[in-house]
């Protein structure tokens, strides 16, 4: 098969405020897809919060019988699990329905028009859709906050809430990241679309503390480090559990992460084909 052409391989290049012009476009735009089909928006709705009442209480009754794991107590691991809900509520709201469709994309010879427009091919593929409704599973996050403070009595500090935010910005970044390396496989292999189960599946792990790999085995520990520390490190910091190192730990593991997925996404380029050639 004959290779697609350079210059389409191109990413386009823009000034902040044209990015931000375009994605304030983006918004207007899918927030009027919501508000056309609101039977739809309804329906994702209640699902979304059966959803997430339901994920909290699988945690409640998962830790029903324990009253710590390692140096983390039953509170702090619920707490751990609400401002991961909160994180992934909002990776879901602006990325998840553009990685899931970025397999069929490839598969269906559907990427060259995202290739051909004048802008950041990466970005106009991971912005393109934005499901506002999935910001739900964060508002329950928010409200399981205030039951753990209500009912467990879990003390926190609200000014280390401030604190982590920019940790909370990093670790989706880093989550970002990982998911773009993994969607960008599909370049090569175009059939295997069963990838995003996969990193579905891996949400599991980031409910956990990272010191529960490491007394398990190294070898797995340092495989699972990216993905422990992107919601464990600022609960950390929240409940000043997160040295120094660990904030330092998550800071260059998701620059390392971006500027990786971000030079493999232009080697991935090189190596697409268009679907007419």
């Amino acid at each position: 098969m004959e290779k697609r052409p350079k210059a389409i391989h191109r990413s386009g290049t823009m000034r902040a405020s044209q990015l931000l012009r375009v994605y304030k476009q983006l918004l207007s735009m899918n927030f009027s897809v919501l508000t056309a089909h609101r039977a739809a928006f309804a329906n994702h709705l209640i699902s979304g919060i059966i959803w997430g009442i339901f994920y909290f209480v699988v945690m409640l009754l998962l830790t029903n019988n324990v009253k710590s794991i390692f140096d983390w107590s039953k509170e702090e691991i619920l707490l751990l699990a609400a401002i991961l809900a909160i994180m992934i509520g909002i990776f879901n709201a602006l990325f998840q329905a553009n990685f899931d469709s970025f397999p069929n994309l490839v598969n269906k010879g559907k990427l060259d028009s995202y290739l051909l427009k004048p802008i950041d091919s990466q970005l106009i593929l991971t912005m393109w859709n934005i499901k506002f409704f999935s910001l739900t599973r964060s508002l329950i996050g928010v409200i399981f906050i205030w039951y753990l403070t209500v009912y467990y009595h879990i003390t926190f500090s609200w000014l280390g809430f401030a604190y982590a935010i920019p940790f909370m910005i990093l670790g989706l970044g880093l989550y970002y990241s990982i998911w773009s390396i993994i969607t960008t496989l599909t370049v090569w292999f175009d059939r295997a679309t069963n990838i995003i189960e996969l990193l579905h599946s891996l949400q599991g792990i980031m409910r956990m503390p990272p010191v529960v790999f490491r007394e398990v085995n190294v070898v797995l520990y340092m495989a699972v480090l990216p993905l422990t520390i992107i919601a464990a490190t600022p609960v950390g910091l929240v409940l000043k559990k997160s040295s120094a190192s660990n904030l330092i730990i998550l800071t260059v593991t998701s620059i390392i992460f971006m500027v990786a997925c971000r030079k493999f996404w232009l080697f991935a380029l090189r190596s697409y084909t268009s679907a007419s050639s």
